[in-house]
């Protein structure tokens, strides 16, 4: 198990060099070569965590099953099933499409963790991304959305953001809105903030890759502990 610790530990790594590397990518209001390199390093390094600890679990409770050729025909990957029949052609590849009877325990905790059953779960788009290193890095976009916030000193505020458009007569906490700003006119009654929310975006997708990056870290370590103690791992 040390060696798939190791590469998650280095996938965090990554992702500290990364957040580093977008602010400075914020700066210069462009996404830098190193920004996409890190991106795709972190997908990958995950994306090998899920392998190695199926490998694992496999060689520990599969493989002492197995004939010598069957093992050596044995391709093992973790499965991340869209359907229940790419689920049973991936473990079958494994030479353990029967898992479900010979090892309900491993079995079951692998359904936890398909997208077609748990969808919530990163796994699909962790893996998506990783084999996207077949069509070279993946592009990322810098978008910028804008809010405005009205706040008042006794308290309460109000936003809005793209797609409000306010016309004349209308008053925000008692403060008439310019048509021509859609802002607050010039007072001394509330507080006006203009906060511009800026990303970067997976391109082809509306996917912040960020955010992406950090679940697909906080979600494979989560997911190799998780195979490490319900089926012992060592």
């Amino acid at each position: 198990m040390r060696h798939i610790s190791i590469g998650v530990d280095r996938a965090e790594e990554l992702l500290s060099e990364l957040r580093v590397e977008f602010d400075s990518c914020l700066a210069r209001r462009d996404v830098s070569d190193r920004a996409l390199i890190l991106t795709h390093e972190i997908f990958e390094r995950c994306s090998n965590a899920m392998d190695q600890v199926m490998f694992l679990a496999w060689s520990q409770r599969v493989k002492p099953m197995l004939t010598d050729i069957e093992i050596e025909k044995a391709k093992v990957y973790f499965p991340v099933a869209k359907d229940e029949h790419s689920l049973a052609s991936t473990l079958g590849r494994a030479k353990c499409g029967d898992l479900g009877v010979r090892d309900p325990e491993f079995y079951a905790l692998l359904l936890e963790y398909q997208p077609y059953l748990n969808p919530k779960k990163v796994f699909q788009t962790l893996r998506d991304l990783a084999n996207a290193k077949h069509r070279g890095l993946i592009p990322q976009t810098r978008t910028e959305t804008r809010e405005v916030r009205v706040s008042a000193p006794s308290g309460g505020s109000v936003s809005w953001g793209p797609g409000v458009t306010f016309g004349a007569g209308v008053s925000i906490m008692g403060v008439p809105i310019d048509p021509s700003t859609q802002l607050p006119v010039p007072n001394d009654v509330v507080r006006t903030e203009v906060v511009t929310w800026v990303s970067f975006l997976l391109e082809g997708t509306d996917l912040n890759a960020l955010a992406v990056c950090e679940r697909a870290v906080s979600e494979t370590k989560a997911l190799v502990a998780d195979f490490r103690d319900r089926l012992a791992l060592s």
